[in-house]
């Protein structure tokens, strides 16, 4: 048995209280350097969109959705993310499977012989 199962229960939940130890030695922080400092020009915008009680971002807002409007696909697609999430890009991978019969003229050995160009001998 393993360190990790010893105080588990039948249902294989964890019995009352930490058994296996601490992971962090007392006053030692699993994050030392804490979170890492805003860059410069990101704290300047975020202090200057959050300017005037947010105005400059409904602003902003505001003409992004009118250029949507006049039919700019660019800002359509911006808000269209940005409200619904991007959409995943899909791959559509199929293989296709062929016998000696869907090439005529083409033996088994020839087969072989174009698999080994490709792949390495066959066994």
């Amino acid at each position: 048995m393993t360190e990790q199962t010893v105080n588990r229960l039948s249902g294989g939940r964890f019995a009352l209280g930490n058994k296996i130890g601490r992971r962090f030695k007392p006053g030692q922080s699993g994050n030392p350097k804490g979170r890492p400092p805003e860059r410069p020009l990101t704290a300047l915008l975020r202090e200057t969109l959050d300017a005037n009680d947010g105005e400059l971002i409904r602003s902003i807002v505001l003409v992004a959705v009118e250029r949507a409007v006049a039919g700019d696909f660019r800002y359509f697609k911006e808000i269209m993310d940005r409200t619904e999430g991007k959409v995943k890009d899909q791959l559509d991978v199929t293989a296709i499977s062929m016998s000696v019969e869907d090439l005529p003229g083409l033996t088994a050995e020839d087969l072989n012989a174009i698999a080994e160009l490709h792949d390495g001998p066959t066994e």
